[in-house]
Order: structure tokens, then sequence, then C-alpha cells
């Protein structure tokens, strides 16, 4: 399983997206309490190809998890979809890791070696979904925008 991983994370690195997502959801399969985490990789995956609908039917499945990971990749899921649910979803990520937005809209850069583990609501947390999903936020027109308006004490 941990190789299966690390050879999706690989194609994921190195932008095969396809095969990538191929095996994450061959783990999910295997492993379906996804005791690794699979399913934030593949939730990133999905968006960052664009493969929207899948997405959406992957969010029907999973998207009850209460991880900043999941709201984060539902805000920017329902922004580029149009959902009226978007703030609301930008919102309860927010309130679960606020950390995570200086990192993505760039007025945090990214450290040079990762941490080897966080702590939920952390700041090593945010920085590990940024590294993941930043890519896609800024893929997304107007999302880092959209993104950069909002605040955690701000009520849209």
């Amino acid at each position: 399983m941990r190789s299966l991983a690390g050879l999706a994370g690989c194609y994921r690195e190195r932008g095969d997206l396809e095969q990538a997502i191929a095996i994450f959801n061959k783990l999910l399969h295997l492993n379906p309490d996804d005791n690794q985490g699979v399913r934030y990789l593949l939730a990133f995956s999905l968006l960052e190809s664009g493969r929207d609908v899948e997405f959406a039917a992957f969010i029907r499945e999973h998207g009850d998890e209460a991880s900043f990971f999941m709201a984060y990749s539902k805000a920017l899921w329902a922004f580029r979809s149009g959902d009226k649910r978007k703030d609301a979803y930008l919102r309860e990520a927010l309130q679960e890791n606020p950390y995570v937005l200086p990192y993505l809209v760039g007025e945090k850069r990214l450290p040079y070696q990762l941490p080897d583990y966080y702590s939920p609501g952390g700041e090593d947390e945010a920085v590990l979904y940024a590294k993941e999903a930043r890519a896609t936020w800024e893929k997304t027109a107007a999302a880092l925008v959209w993104l950069k308006g909002m605040s955690p004490l701000k009520e849209n």
C-alpha cells in the first residue's frame, strides 16, 4: 500500500495526473478506511486535472468528512462550478485552518523543508496543504482573488 501510494505521488509530482488518479482510486478501493490519507491527494488531483464532474461524485461519497483538507477542496470546487455554497465552504475552511490563506495567495513562502508531521489547525498543516494544492488554486482563474478577499473574521 505504501509503495503504491509512493508511486502515485511520484506520478502526481511529475504531472502524470491520470496515472496518479488511477492508483489513488485503486488504493481507496483496497483500503476504504484510507488510513494513508490518499483521498486528499485524489481530491487535489481530480481538481488539478479539471475533472470536476468526478470530483463532485467523489464529494458525494467523502464530502461529509470534517477535515480542513476536504473543506478547502470543496470551496475551490464550488467556486469553479459556480455553486452558491462557495463562500460558506470557504468560511468553514478558513475557520478550520486560517494559516492556509497566506501560503496560497503568496503572502508567505513555503519553507524549503516540509514538516515531518502536523497538528490539526496548525501552520505546519497549512504548509502541507499549500504544497499539494497551490497549483490547483493558481490554475483556477480568479480563485486566488476570491480567496484573498475572504478573511476568517469577515462575514459574507
